[in-house]
């Protein structure tokens, strides 16, 4: 598990903390923001890890969507007007692609530099954003 857990950290999927002479005790999460899903080669022997990790992260984001779903009416009525999702199908070059993720990670790391931190008259709010080709529309 470490071992897989280190090659997840080498392509910035991971980060650890704690005394890395003391491996069995550190502490990974995945990592603040997001990362690029091209950082890895899917010919690696780590690959079947760190697709099994992506898979886990997604299942987890729609179950927050979801739960949002089930729990929404339980929110005052600026919270549940102030929700947003949006989603489209684009049509884009892969430079285009470049661009939108590049402004994505732009846009989500000056809000998590604002906003990362409790302060008063705030609560938690879960951002996700992703750009990837449509998967059942390429063909050679």
């Amino acid at each position: 598990m470490l071992a897989h857990l280190r090659e997840l950290r080498k392509i910035g999927f991971t980060v650890s903390s704690g005394d890395e002479k003391k491996p069995r005790q550190l502490i990974w999460s995945a990592v603040p923001g997001g990362v690029r899903l091209g950082a890895y080669s899917r010919t690696e022997d780590y690959a079947v890890e760190a697709d099994s990790w992506l898979k886990v992260q997604l299942i987890a984001q729609a179950q927050i969507f979801q739960d949002w779903v089930t729990l929404a009416d339980n929110w005052p009525e600026d919270w549940r007007s102030a929700a947003e999702m949006y989603n489209g199908l684009l049509h884009m070059s892969a430079d285009d692609l470049e661009e939108l993720a590049r402004d994505l990670r732009e846009l989500m790391d000056k809000w998590h530099d604002r906003r990362s931190r409790p302060v008063p008259d705030t609560r938690p709010v879960y951002v996700s954003a992703h750009a990837v080709p449509y998967p059942h529309d390429y063909t050679e």
